[in-house]
């Protein structure tokens, strides 16, 4: 059953409230033996089957005019997102995109954006893909699954619902940051950042040089952080030093999440992204 939806400027209250909380409640050390504040109700996306806004929709297949299917090695890899404010995100297998989209009647215009430029493994299905989106003519949905038609009635992409998805109970590996000059750039190999998400509204993990504590709240796509707090360990090269602080300020600046699998990626309002992440394990598990 879908989450009701909560209003962004209702978050950023929330948000407020949560810093002046943690000022009250928070020390500079960190334990892990802290008691948990009851602060924050944590909801993933709300699903709706009806709307293209609805969700992470996970592409399954492409049927073409002349009789021939391309049907997704891993529809968790090829995925597109519509945000109510008429901008779109998605990922092609290795890569990740956005752009803008307009809607009128069934008639569907997808406006590429920015997109990543990376060399996908052998046999990885993006070009086709990204292809294949830059020709959505119209947008129908047919039960559950939304179908894209392409121009000149040349095929059919068909898309289902990714099931709702949960930020906690995981350990997230983060994979690359904001570093603040406009670029998203790859965690250094000697380092190793992470983020866990509790029901109880608090986020803790490593920033590579030091672990870190604070309070969030999430809902409805929408997520926004407390100030956060570290342990004060010398970093062991100024480069992790800068990427420690970039990884915090990306961190603050984030008021969006997306789950899509097992890949969560934080953006700020204009939908830049701060941080990418995958999920390394369920919380409980051997690391």
């Amino acid at each position: 059953m879908g989450t009701p939806s909560v209003p962004r400027r209702n978050v950023l209250k929330l948000g407020a409230a949560m810093l002046t909380y943690g000022l009250f409640t928070m020390t500079s050390r960190i334990s892990d033996d802290d008691p948990p504040p009851a602060l924050a109700q944590v909801s993933t996306m709300s699903q709706d089957a009806g709307s293209l806004t609805g969700g992470v929709w996970l592409w399954q297949r492409t049927d073409y005019a002349d009789g021939t299917t391309v049907v997704c090695s891993d529809p968790s890899t090829y995925t597109i997102t519509f945000l109510a404010t008429g901008l779109f995100t998605f990922q092609a297998d290795c890569n990740q995109g956005n752009g803008t989209y307009t809607v009128a009647g069934s008639q569907l215009t997808l406006q590429p954006g920015a997109m990543t430029r990376a060399a996908c493994p052998p046999g990885s299905q993006d070009t086709v893909f990204v292809q294949d989106l830059g020709r959505v003519a119209t947008y129908t949905f047919d039960a559950e699954n939304l179908v894209f038609n392409l121009q000149l009635d040349s095929g059919n992409m068909v898309f289902s619902l990714q099931p709702p998805l949960s930020l906690t109970d995981s350990v997230w590996q983060v994979q690359s940051v904001n570093n603040g000059k406009g670029g998203v750039v790859t965690v250094l190999p000697e380092t190793s950042l992470d983020a866990t998400f509790n029901e109880n509204g608090i986020v803790g993990g490593n920033t590579g040089c030091n672990t870190y504590r604070g309070l969030y709240v999430a809902a409805d796509g929408t997520i926004a952080f407390s100030p956060l707090i570290t342990t004060r360990r010398a970093c062991l090269s100024d480069e992790a030093a800068a990427q420690e602080q970039a990884f915090l300020v990306a961190l603050g600046a984030s008021t969006r999440y997306e789950l899509r699998g097992n890949r969560l990626t934080l953006r700020n309002d204009a939908g830049a992204t701060q941080v990418n992440l995958v999920r390394l394990t369920v919380v409980g598990t051997a690391r």
